[in-house]
């Protein structure tokens, strides 16, 4: 799994921020650009890492089946749930995202694409972390 995830990091950073275009940026208010972007964020290193996550979430598995882990069985399906599910902050996000006027969400994810991006620093970018709604 490190390797995936050190995958994925590498992706992000050679991707870096995000620019925008003015007309995406002018014509959306600053809450729903927040939404799609953090949605967007999310939702494509969750999707990046997500080979990574099943081969653990089956590793684990096994060992519960052949029980041979000190670890509770509870305690093993946490893990396994949080490996393989979004968690419930990123279905919350991802309500919200859907909740965005569809032009707006197309006009995101034609920009953003599949691959994971640096969040902070294109809301840097974009003039997002300050700008007023």
């Amino acid at each position: 799994m490190k390797s995936e995830i050190e995958r994925c990091d590498n992706i992000e950073e050679d991707k870096g921020a995000i620019a925008f275009d003015s007309a995406i940026l002018e014509g959306s208010p600053r809450e729903q650009l927040l939404i799609g972007i953090g949605h967007l964020h999310f939702h494509n290193r969750f999707e990046c890492e997500k080979q990574a996550r099943r081969a653990v979430a089956f590793d684990i598995g096994t060992m519960q089946a052949l029980g041979s882990s000190d670890v509770s069985p509870e305690e093993l399906q946490s893990v396994n749930r949080s490996l393989i599910y979004p968690s419930k902050q990123q279905l919350e996000y991802e309500l919200r995202y859907l909740e965005l006027p569809s032009d707006l969400r197309s006009d995101l994810e034609a920009t953003v694409g599949q691959e994971p991006f640096l969040l902070m620093e294109t809301l840097k970018a974009n003039d997002l972390t300050e700008r007023g709604s």
